[in-house]
């Protein structure tokens, strides 16, 4: 299956988180077979207009993250076939949530590469958000706002997690720490 996420105003006038899927029959035969089916709803997945949301598969499972900008708060849902689990908070807190997001997985372990609203060097400005096979989220810090970096992508080679980011359009920095220590 292919699966895509994306967050789009519903009929009532509401930012939600939105999904879709193929159905099974894409690695049998041409593209037109790979047809996507109607969108679904989170049902806790109600955010601003600015809002973004990525999808990652790990382990057996299906996750997807959001930014909820009102609410401060990066959520986080498992759908391991039967559907969509209730919303992990990733993260919470004054200007904790921004509209950038990157997955990766490894196993069982989800990493996220997300934004914050901060722009003074007191503050972070990347963060990764790594949840653990039990539904555990630590977060860590990979630079201070004062960077002003901004798209983080996240990188996993080996024992070494490296995370990327720009300056809006000039040099890209890396930052590079172990899955085990997670210490940028």
């Amino acid at each position: 299956r292919i699966w895509a996420t994306w967050v789009q105003e519903d009929t009532d006038g509401v930012y939600k988180v939105f999904f879709k899927s193929t159905g099974t029959n894409c690695t049998t035969g041409a593209l037109a077979n790979c047809a996507f089916g109607g969108a679904t709803m989170h049902p806790e997945g109600e955010v601003g207009p600015d809002d973004i949301s990525a999808i990652v598969r790990f382990g057996t499972s299906l996750g997807v993250m959001w930014s909820d900008t009102p609410d401060s708060t990066m959520r986080f849902s498992v759908n391991t076939g039967l559907g969509w689990g209730a919303a992990e908070t990733a993260a919470a807190g004054n200007k904790l949530a921004e509209d950038h997001i990157n997955l990766k997985a490894d196993g069982g372990t989800v990493y996220a590469a997300v934004k914050t609203k901060f722009s003074s060097a007191r503050n972070p400005g990347i963060r990764l958000l790594v949840r653990r096979p039990k539904g555990n989220w630590i977060g860590r810090n990979v630079t201070n706002g004062g960077f002003d970096h901004t798209r983080p992508i996240v990188i996993l080679e080996g024992s070494r997690v490296r995370v990327f980011a720009d300056r809006g359009g000039g040099a890209v920095f890396m930052k590079t720490a172990t899955k085990r220590r997670l210490s940028f």
